[in-house]
């Protein structure tokens, strides 16, 4: 097996049959170190010559002469802060300084053989299977260098076929899988082997130039590897051992090249990509690729501050008074921003503005939460319960803008590229290097590694999907949409059936049977019963029902339904249907007044013309009610107040609607049953008739108004000869033989009826009346203890006219009548007027 030597000069690994070190020209004089499998005791390392006082001397001097550059380019510090970092040694948490070789084995899998690696200490990385040797380096202007069969492999531009040939060559078998895998192992590596950045970044270089001119779906890649490796916790975000350091690099899908900052030796040019690559912006852009001679201004072209996302220009501290007291009090603590969940930069970047690698564990604290999924439309609970991953997370202004600068990257070139990534880290325009440029050195290495200093923290909120997302109605309860029709009652009527419609909307699919409760509020019957329950698949609650009780007590109600979910025992849905009952009865239908006894009569009459009037006072109630027993009363759900209606088909022969104008409503009331109608004659002759010997007669006789009903001639439909004595009847006037007379009538009839009793008689529901009747019949109900006052203001008159003269006259008569009033409430009534032959 060859042997490795070790150059005494710069302590890198060189071949037994190379007389020179390929990594500073020092010819070799020494013995090798030798690198045995594991079965082979390794030989003790030769030890390098002392350096010469001048060496020191230049050596020195040059040392002082890099820290002053770096105080001239690093820009501001944060002078005691370096050495507290928010609470953290800063120069404790970069190990590795003035660490020395790092060696070891990497064994592929059980039975195949080891590959054998070691790393200088001024990072000199080299792989021997014990065949083949491999030495890769990061050059002193800051170029990749592989050295594999005499041939090297720079990183710059596009390979040539055979750089291709080589870059396959080393990268294949057991060798490859070292070369790809020890940087992920040695990333977790603690103690005193732990390598130093600057070793790191030479370890990773093969790695880079595998990602670089191989892969093109490289978060895949390195996902891979990392999961191959001792130390998945390179993933971002990956939960870390609070005993050990942090990896030395972290990666994530909005940074999927490992690397160290500060160390990016490679190019933008010759990658492979899944789609081709330009280095002109995209359209709208405002990136264009980097020039390795491009400005150390602050005002990058790699990073726009216009991708910062508002969250993260928000006031660090929001202040509130938690004084109870009203003296003025200044109490006053910091209350931690929240970002919305899932707030993401590009390519599903985290935590954007904390400082590291996305939500890195090694400045953000994690806990677990939760929280209720909710409608975007609706903005109310879906039942749908998301667990949550929250990071508490150290933020400086430095690190929003890096992280800004980042976002930049990948939305102008694509997530994973490499373009996005040297935009990110390769050319003194980058992002890295502007960071430096701005906050330091110190503080940009430290803040890469998730430390301070910090200006502040905040909480960070993502979905955890490694729970899936569950119904919850305990958590998250929802209100499922309950339809009910109509939506309240008001003026109610007792004994009245109601009938609700109701149906489900929007019932969420993981619900797929429900029970459906309801309780009416009132009273309950046998056959009335006040409350019960349904089982319903989803399908039966969106399609509905009905429901249907009746009230049999006045009062004020609530018809409650319940929606229950049966697979969790939990209410999802409820209904309050408010229900006011204060109508006893529904009295619509036909109406009869039967007007009794007089109990007062105040009305005056003035008499014109020649004769005497004798009218009856009972007359005007009969003429204020008769109109309503041509039509039927209707109730108004919203009002209560029942209407009359006409009725065509139920007036006398020869009757026509505009004969006389009638209107009339009823309402329940704590008073009871209040009845107002209005009847109004028209001014105009109603008759001019022959009269003969009988109507002598009867005017002889002194008959009063009383003797026969008083209507319009017209609607009583009967014949001649009885309309000539009913004329003579009503006016008793004194007529002659032989003369024609005739009859007039004009006024306003106003009446109010108070109903006090109402009775159900449950007696037949139709009826027919004539205005001869002796008796009554019930109907539905009867309307008892009522007072009728009818308010007259009328004129009745009548003529006879001859050869000789005409003679005329009237009665004016004004005032109130009270009576006894009965009323009977039918689903249908016929009054006829009978004939009078006498």
């Amino acid at each position: 097996m060859d042997a490795i030597r070790e150059c005494p000069n710069c302590q890198a690994s060189v071949s037994e049959t190379s007389e020179f070190c390929p990594q500073c020209g020092e010819k070799i004089q020494t013995a090798p170190v030798q690198i045995t499998p594991p079965s082979a005791q390794p030989a003790p390392p030769a030890q390098p010559k002392k350096l010469k006082k001048r060496w020191l001397a230049l050596g020195g001097g040059l040392i002082l002469l890099v820290v002053c550059v770096c105080l001239a380019i690093g820009g501001w510090f944060y002078g005691d802060q370096i050495l507290e970092m928010a609470g953290i040694d800063l120069w404790g948490n970069l190990p590795g300084l003035g660490g020395g070789t790092v060696k070891g084995e990497y064994q592929p899998s059980e039975g195949e053989a080891s590959i054998q690696y070691a790393i200088s200490k001024d990072g000199v990385v080299t792989f021997s299977d014990g065949e083949r040797v491999l030495t890769a380096s990061i050059t002193a202007d800051k170029k990749a260098n592989v050295v594999w069969n005499d041939m090297t492999l720079d990183g710059d531009g596009a390979l040539t076929a055979a750089e291709q040939a080589a870059l396959k060559d080393f990268s294949d078998g057991e060798l490859g899988e070292a070369l790809l895998v020890l940087p992920f192992n040695l990333a977790c590596k603690q103690g005193a082997d732990r390598p130093t950045p600057e070793q790191m970044a030479a370890l990773l270089v093969p790695l880079q130039m595998h990602l670089k001119y191989a892969i093109t779906d490289r978060w895949t890649e390195v996902q891979r590897l990392a999961a191959m490796s001792d130390c998945p916790q390179v993933i971002a975000g990956s939960a870390q051992k609070d005993d050990e350091e942090p990896p030395l690099f972290e990666v994530s899908p909005s940074s999927s090249v490992p690397f160290i900052m500060g160390y990016f030796p490679f190019d933008e040019k010759g990658s492979v990509e899944a789609q081709p690559q330009t280095e002109t912006p995209k359209e709208g852009g405002s990136l264009t690729a980097p020039a390795l001679n491009g400005s150390l201004k602050p005002a990058s072209r790699c990073a726009p501050v216009a991708s910062l996302t508002n969250a993260f220009l928000q006031p660090f501290v929001v202040l509130q008074d938690d004084d109870d007291d009203d003296d003025g009090g200044e109490t006053k603590k910091e209350k931690l921003i929240t970002h919305p969940v899932n707030e993401m930069g590009d390519c599903s970047a985290k935590c954007r503005g904390a400082c590291g690698m996305d939500c890195t564990t090694t400045n953000c604290t994690e806990s677990n939460g939760e929280r209720c999924l909710v409608d975007k439309k609706t903005k109310k609970n879906t039942g749908l319960k998301e667990a949550l991953i929250i990071y508490e997370c150290g933020v400086h202004t430095g690190c929003i803008w890096h992280d800004g600068c980042y976002d930049a990257c990948n939305e102008q070139y694509g997530c994973d590229s490499w373009m996005a990534t040297y935009c990110m880290h390769g050319s003194l325009s980058s992002c890295d290097e502007q960071a430096c440029y701005e906050h330091g050195v110190l503080n940009c290495q430290s803040w890469a590694r998730g430390y301070g200093p910090f200006e502040r923290r905040e909480i960070f909120q993502y979905s955890d999907l490694s729970i899936p997302i569950e119904p919850d109605l305990v958590t998250c309860p929802i209100e499922v949409n309950l339809v009910v029709s109509p939506a309240s009652v008001s003026k109610g009527v007792m004994m009245q059936p109601y009938t609700f419609e109701w149906k489900v909307n929007d019932l969420p699919e993981f619900i797929e049977n429900v029970t459906l409760e309801w309780d009416f509020g009132g009273a309950s019957t046998k056959d009335n019963p006040n409350s019960g329950e349904i089982n319903l698949t989803r399908e039966e609650a969106a399609a509905g029902g009905k429901l249907k009780f009746a009230y049999n007590e006045m009062g004020s109600y609530d018809l409650t339904l319940k929606l229950i979910d049966n697979d969790r025992s939990v209410e999802v849905g409820v209904k309050t249907i408010p229900v006011v009952i204060d109508q006893m009865y529904d009295l619509s239908g036909y109406w009869f007044i039967e007007n009794g006894e007089v109990i007062s009569n105040n009305i005056t009459c003035t008499q014109t013309g020649e004769g005497e009037s004798n009218i009856q006072p009972k007359a005007f109630p009969y003429l204020g009610s008769l109109v309503t027993n041509f039509g039927t009363f209707k109730r108004d759900a919203n009002s209560g107040e029942y209407t009359w209606n006409l009725d065509a088909s139920k007036l006398p022969p020869d009757a026509k609607p505009g004969d006389i104008t009638f209107s009339a409503k009823a309402v329940q009331s704590e008073e009871g049953v209040i009845l107002t109608t209005k009847t109004v004659f028209p001014q105009s002759q109603s008759s001019s008739l022959p009269l003969s010997p009988q109507t002598k007669q009867v005017a002889a006789a002194g008959i009063g108004l009383a003797a026969l009903p008083i209507v319009p001639l017209t609607w009583m439909g009967v014949r001649r000869k009885s309309k000539a004595m009913l004329t003579g009847a009503l006016l008793l006037c004194l007529l002659v033989a032989g003369c024609s007379g005739f009859a007039f009538m004009h006024g306003v009839i106003d009446s109010q009826v108070t109903f006090k009793t109402i009775e159900q008689t449950n007696n037949p529901q139709s009826a027919t009346i004539s205005n001869e009747s002796r008796s009554i019949p019930e109907g539905l109900y009867r309307l008892s203890d009522g007072v009728a006052r009818y308010t007259v203001d009328f004129t009745i008159g009548a003529g006879v006219a001859s050869i000789e003269e005409t003679k005329e006259s009237s009665a004016h008569c004004t005032g109130t009548i009270d009576v006894a009033a009965t009323g009977y409430i039918y689903q249908d009534l016929t009054y006829i007027m009978q004939d009078d032959d006498d």
